[in-house]
């Protein structure tokens, strides 16, 4: 009876360690929902890494976006700038062409001024000569009229003399008529001295019209190129303004595209600095994730770490759990054999019990032993679990 009732108590103690195993496959089995669970976590934070990592490649594109729009309004910006110095070097040739032009036409006015000038003062002494020649003339025809009219009166006193007079006064008349004679040769190479006189100035009459008509001509000539110049200069003048509006047109159309692009520019500059503002709060987000990242990763891995050494002591455990079923399973068959070989051999019950209180003292021994193993054990998971529970509090 009483090996009967230490079997039972066997059986107890092998149904207790069957239900301390049923606990720690429990255990195990929320260890390892645990454990999936945290395996979920870590890959929807390494989903959430490579978005942040999509995300902070996106605002990199992002950025080289806008430096490039800089760079394009920076060159932009670069040729509106020579433009504008292309234009002010035009502007500065403009209006030195037309200082030019201003004073080339006040020398053309002054010196058809002065042409006209002296134009009207040679006009004028041309004017006082012919005047005076012509007095001249008159002067020396009317005393050659008078000389003709003295020779026909005497003509006439000589013929009327002879009429008149005798033969005695022959000889006065006719001196007198010879010295008339002399007045009139005189007078007669007077009027020949006057008319060469007369045809000499007559000729530097002439050759004067001649040189005053050959410098009217080239007075003339020049005027004419002068005009055919000035014409020259006020049609590239004309042209020169025409230029001149056009590039004020182009300079005036450059100037509305330079406030529309500096408008877009400080439009691009606006909300360069909002994204930059937006870039920065979300490089600052981004840090703050890589750094939670990092942390995660490396609870992540601890946890792995931990969790592979607890999956191998949990294996190990549940490896000394099987040979302790198979040795208590054992066990179980040798006291049932010793059972029945004790119902079936009642002969030396003395030696029977004293081996089976040694075999019973050892078995005790040896479940006792296996008890503190098992409690061990059992303390040795608990901690586990527990440190397992609170990585996981922790990561939560």
């Amino acid at each position: 009876m009483e090996n009967i009732s230490q079997v039972q108590r066997l059986k107890v103690e092998l149904q207790k360690i069957k239900d301390i195993e049923c606990d720690l496959r429990c255990e195990n089995q929320q260890l390892k929902t645990d454990l999936q669970h945290n395996i979920s976590k870590t890959e929807d934070l390494i989903k959430k890494l490579e978005y942040i990592k999509q995300k902070e490649t996106k605002y990199k594109e992002l950025i080289l976006q806008l430096e490039n729009g800089e760079r394009e309004i920076e060159n932009l910006s670069d040729q509106i700038t020579n433009k504008e110095e292309i234009i002010k070097d035009q502007s500065h040739e403009l209006e030195a062409l037309r200082n030019k032009f201003l004073i080339k036409n006040q020398q053309v006015e002054e010196d058809l001024s002065d042409l006209n000038a002296s134009e009207h003062e040679m006009l004028g002494i041309l004017c006082d000569r012919i005047y005076s020649l012509k007095t001249l003339l008159q002067e020396k025809s009317d005393y050659m009229v008078k000389l003709e009219a003295d020779y026909k009166l005497l003509e006439l006193k000589r013929m009327y003399l002879k009429v008149r007079q005798t033969e005695d006064n022959y000889q006065r008349v006719t001196e007198d008529f010879n010295k008339v004679q002399d007045k009139l040769l005189l007078a007669t190479t007077g009027d020949a001295d006057l008319q060469k006189s007369l045809r000499i100035m007559e000729e530097n009459y002439c050759s004067k019209i001649a040189s005053i008509e050959n410098e009217t001509i080239n007075l003339r000539d020049l005027t004419n190129n002068l005009n055919e110049e000035l014409e020259k200069i006020k049609k590239e003048l004309t042209s020169k303004n025409i230029t001149f509006l056009q590039m004020q047109d182009k300079y005036k159309d450059s100037t509305n595209q330079l406030d529309v692009i500096c408008q877009e520019l400080v439009k691009e500059k606006e909300k360069l600095a909002r994204a930059e503002n937006t870039n920065c709060g979300l490089n600052q987000q981004l840090q703050a994730y890589i750094n939670e990242n990092y942390h995660l990763g490396q609870q992540n891995v601890s946890l792995k770490e931990n969790n592979s050494t607890y999956i191998t002591e949990l294996q190990g455990m549940r490896k000394s759990l099987l040979q302790l079923e198979k040795e208590c399973y054992l066990k179980d068959r040798s006291l049932m054999y010793m059972s029945a070989d004790l119902t079936e051999v009642a002969v030396s019950r003395s030696e029977l019990c004293k081996e089976s209180q040694h075999i019973v003292s050892c078995i005790r021994d040896y479940m006792d032993q296996q008890k503190k193993y098992i409690e061990n054990l059992t303390k040795n998971l608990k901690n586990k679990q527990r440190y397992i529970m609170q990585l996981v509090f922790d990561n939560k």
